[in-house]
């Protein structure tokens, strides 16, 4: 049950007993300051804790239920679209037997620190917040992991527009994205992308243009 009263030292959250003031958290997206309490557990660890964290029963211990199996829960969201989105997120990266892990965690797509672990759903949940109906998790730059700053709640369409300028190619010994190539060569990315899917080189793809002469196309080298 919520607690609705402010927290004050001394107070007991169930394994988790108040000892102080901790430094608030300052979220990665938006800069918003969420206070923190400094606890210690009945194991005797002491850790920071977000205040609604506590008053809402999501952590009730410093870790040490989930590690001993007491407690396979605490935050009451299992059921939730964050939970969701965050254990799909786990799953795809870090479980082999997962049918996405070839795609994420065989590539080297990480998850940082703060979002594993025993409160990892808790502190994921507080940097992202609510997940809005009919969006899903998804990284800014394709190219690092899932951490505060570049991952947000985004549309389908979002999702299919960073995919396509964030798919890579590696040509004349560089690797740059779709757009990058298109930006450079001054062809278009969609002229780009239907040629490899014809069967064309990397090179031949993106370094050969298209020039109009009086007779008619002409295919010419940029690179």
């Amino acid at each position: 049950m919520a607690r609705r009263q402010p927290i004050s030292i001394g107070d007991t959250f169930e394994r988790l007993t108040v000892i102080g003031e901790a430094e608030w958290y300052v979220t990665p997206t938006s800069g918003k300051r969420i206070r923190q309490w400094l606890v210690r557990c009945e194991c005797g660890k002491e850790k920071p804790v977000l205040d609604a964290s506590l008053k809402c029963g999501d952590t009730k211990s410093c870790g040490c239920r989930q590690r001993s199996g007491l407690d396979q829960t605490t935050h009451g969201r299992r059921h939730s679209l964050e939970y969701s989105s965050w254990t799909r997120m786990v799953q795809r990266c870090t479980n082999r037997n997962s049918d996405r892990y070839v795609y994420y965690g065989a590539r080297g797509i990480t998850i940082c620190a703060r979002w594993l672990g025993p409160d990892g759903f808790v502190n994921f949940y507080a940097d992202m917040g609510p997940r809005p109906p009919g969006l899903t998790l998804e990284r800014k730059d394709n190219m690092r992991g899932y951490e505060p700053g570049n991952c947000v709640w985004a549309t389908d369409e979002d999702q299919q527009n960073n995919k396509q300028n964030n798919h890579w190619i590696t040509a004349f010994g560089k690797t740059m994205t779709l757009a990058q190539w298109s930006r450079e060569t001054g062809i278009g990315a969609d002229t780009i992308s239907a040629r490899r899917h014809q069967g064309w080189s990397a090179e031949r793809a993106v370094g050969e243009a298209v020039r109009a002469t009086g007779r008619g196309l002409c295919p010419m080298f940029l690179l």
